[in-house]
């Protein structure tokens, strides 16, 4: 769940936490004030502690104290003829005498703004009018419900809270959508920012702020790619032509001398000569794969041939004589095609051939195997028996991402950065590039690629 499902969730499962709360308070308050209403208990005392005996009525010290407290009066009335019989602090303006009417009117509303409560005492004939003060006791109007309406609650509750858990769910939906709609262009941007937006999105009004950083910081980085490509372009052109001068004097001068010192100091700036070509071509490279535009111009390649004529061409150079090389293709790849940019995948098979001779300045055999694997896919094999790598280093290369790779001009000899290079370019043909080694013992390149079947090619 993202980040807005949550925050959305959090704040509706907040709002219903908070309307049962209130249902709780509302609960607890209505309980405790029916539990701490009093007239009635009032009333009851006041009656049950006024005693008619000997003609004449006796107001008990209980009663007299809570009348006073109170601040109430008190009226006996005839029931039969309804007239005043007795009283304790009746107003002036009170009538003394009622009729079953204004019984009826004042026991259940106000008797001249006063609420009055009446009990009945059948054995003396009398009733009780009890007089609250006028700002004490509100009387309303309706007391009752039918049964029927008391029946159907439980289902205005249920339905009361079904509707209020709908309206959540239809909120929660709502939000969730409308935020993925808006956001869901600026993640997608985000997350493809690294590798450049296709075109600007579209401003968004809530996020307008967003959506400017967004297409500020792609144009940003297309200009700083655009300006790596280009300046790593023209250094490696700028470098490229005195460095064939280099190698061509230098390759001249190993032939037309005998002076073994000599040609032993033109020998290594020739091998180095090669390393820094090598390497130009690994930068042209590295910048095309870390630009995130790159495009692969595939073409029907023979494979036998393919790799032959690098591998000629690599022995060209009169730069191997401590190193053996051994060409070794399966049969069963002769007539077969793949389908490949042959420069990237030449610079695939330079590199490997290359971190075997940078690695053993000694001198190793290299054996350079074609293997057949099945009707889909075939393996490269390249493998000296030189020094190797120790476990630590193999791993570092193998757990490689060009785009985090760091790249250490100070260090780019050991940085692995040829082989890196290396497998995002096979990457990029659908094939796989494992790495083994012993160290001291030997170190192997096998790739994995596709064969381009005849099917496919017929289609």
């Amino acid at each position: 769940m993202n980040i807005f499902k949550k925050s959305i969730l959090k704040f509706i499962l907040s709002f219903l936490f908070i309307i049962l709360i209130d249902i709780l308070l509302l609960f607890f308050s209505v309980n405790y004030i029916r539990n701490h209403q009093s007239a009635l208990q009032i009333i009851e005392t006041i009656s049950s502690n006024i005693n008619y005996s000997n003609d004449r009525y006796k107001v008990n010290p209980v009663a007299d104290r809570l009348i006073k407290e109170e601040k109430l009066w008190v009226m006996i009335i005839d029931k039969d003829s309804g007239r005043e019989k007795f009283n304790i602090h009746k107003p002036d303006h009170i009538d003394d005498h009622f009729d079953y009417a204004d019984v009826v009117k004042f026991s259940r509303y106000y008797l001249n703004d006063y609420p009055i409560f009446s009990q009945v005492k059948e054995k003396d004939n009398d009733i009780y009018l009890i007089a609250f003060p006028k700002n004490r006791i509100v009387r309303y109007n309706s007391n009752y419900f039918e049964i029927n309406r008391i029946k159907i609650f439980p289902f205005i509750i249920l339905s009361i809270i079904f509707l209020n858990c709908l309206f959540c769910f239809v909120l929660y939906t709502y939000s969730v959508t409308f935020l993925n709609r808006k956001m869901k262009p600026i993640i997608n941007a985000i997350a493809t920012l690294p590798n450049g937006l296709n075109k600007e999105i579209t401003s968004v009004q809530e996020l307008d702020r967003l959506t400017l950083a967004v297409n500020s910081a792609n144009q940003k980085l297309r200009t700083n790619e655009a300006f790596k490509e280009n300046w790593i372009s023209g250094i490696a052109h700028d470098i490229k032509t005195p460095l064939s001068v280099i190698v061509s004097n230098t390759a001249l001068a190993i032939e037309k001398t005998n002076n073994e010192y000599l040609l032993k100091h033109l020998q290594t700036t020739l091998m180095e000569s090669y390393y820094i070509q090598n390497l130009i071509n690994d930068l042209n490279i590295f910048a095309r794969l870390t630009n995130g535009n790159l495009k692969l111009n595939l073409e029907l390649v023979d494979i036998i041939p393919f790799f032959k004529e690098i591998i000629i061409q690599i022995i060209n150079q009169e730069i191997w004589e401590a190193f053996n090389f051994e060409f070794i293709p399966d049969s069963r790849l002769t007539g077969k095609k793949m389908k490949i940019e042959k420069a990237l995948v030449s610079r695939v098979f330079h590199n490997l051939i290359y971190n075997s001779v940078l690695h053993n300045p000694l001198g190793c055999d290299i054996k350079i195997i074609l293997e057949y694997v099945s009707d889909h896919r075939f393996n490269i094999i390249v493998r000296d028996n030189g020094a190797g790598v120790s476990p630590e280093r193999l791993k570092s290369i193998n757990d490689y991402n060009i785009e985090e790779f760091n790249f250490d001009i100070s260090g780019v000899r050991r940085s692995g950065m040829g082989l890196k290079i290396s497998q995002q370019i096979i990457d990029l043909h659908d094939g796989q590039l494992i790495l083994t080694s012993q160290q001291g013992e030997y170190f192997q390149s096998s790739i994995n690629l596709p064969l381009h079947s005849t099917h496919t090619q017929d289609n």
